[in-house]
């Protein structure tokens, strides 16, 4: 793990996979800006780090669990980096049995590592928060943590021998936007909680662009007929909207970011 040039905190972890993911975020947060927000019950202000915890413990555990063992990816670790507008997680491997635009999606966990994936679904860290949340939800509720806190969505890269995920930093003047989208965002993060699992599948698709029927087709591997039925639900909730026809590819659709 890597700092900046201006900060070149170099750390190695290494044991159980509970204490590396404990170390990396002691590291990641050691290393991080501090953000203030307001808090709950809007008494104070509290600082805590500039991309949200939730999101860094996902990502960071994720590489860890999912990363290959296979032989050819011997000798090579899970590489985090801090750079100066975004943060890298490296881990060996690409995807296994599922597509970029499906990683994430509720209720369909893939797993590289299944016995480790099973193990690990049942231990907690320090904290008594679970190492990994299980049915595939966690990466959905990482995403929206770093809406909720004005940072871009992070994005997964799937390179052959390896996967990385950026995950943007914040920039100084977008304190007011982040405080506004924390305010307004603490319901839609309960509704994605009651999505059904094609829903999921279709709000995770447009997460990545704005798309049409058939492309939703494309992107999810779900039926035409699947896809029409979802995206009703999501524009009901106000989740998403359906925009202008896009001539003969139909009308494009988008999430509603809050």
């Amino acid at each position: 793990m890597s700092g900046t040039a201006r900060n070149d905190d170099r750390f190695r972890g290494e044991g159980p996979i509970p204490a590396m993911l404990e170390d990396a975020l002691a590291w990641l947060v050691r290393n991080l800006k501090n953000r203030t927000v307001t808090t709950p019950d809007g008494a104070g202000l509290v600082d805590e780090p500039e991309i949200p915890l939730v999101a860094l413990r996902e990502f960071v555990a994720n590489a860890l669990v999912h990363r290959s063992y296979e032989r050819d990816a011997s000798g090579k670790f899970v590489q985090i980096f801090i750079k100066r507008g975004r943060v890298e997680i490296i881990s060996p491997g690409g995807f296994w049995g599922i597509l970029p635009s499906q990683v994430g999606l509720v209720h369909r966990p893939s797993a590289v590592n299944e016995a480790l994936y099973a193990i690990c679904q049942n231990i907690r860290l320090s904290d008594g928060r679970r190492l990994i949340e299980g049915e595939g939800g966690g990466i959905l509720a990482a995403q929206q943590a770093l809406r909720n806190a004005g940072l871009r969505e992070a994005r997964v890269l799937d390179e052959g021998i390896q996967v990385r995920v950026i995950i943007y930093r914040s920039t100084d003047d977008a304190q007011s936007t982040r405080d506004r989208r924390a305010a307004q965002s603490s319901q839609h993060v309960d509704v994605l909680q009651e999505l059904s699992a094609t829903e999921s599948q279709v709000y995770s698709a447009l997460a990545q662009k704005p798309a049409t029927v058939a492309d939703l087709v494309e992107d999810t591997q779900l039926t035409a007929r699947q896809v029409r039925y979802a995206l009703p639900k999501l524009v009901k909730r106000g989740m998403a909207e359906q925009r202008a026809h896009s001539g003969r590819r139909g009308s494009v659709y988008r999430l509603i970011t809050v």
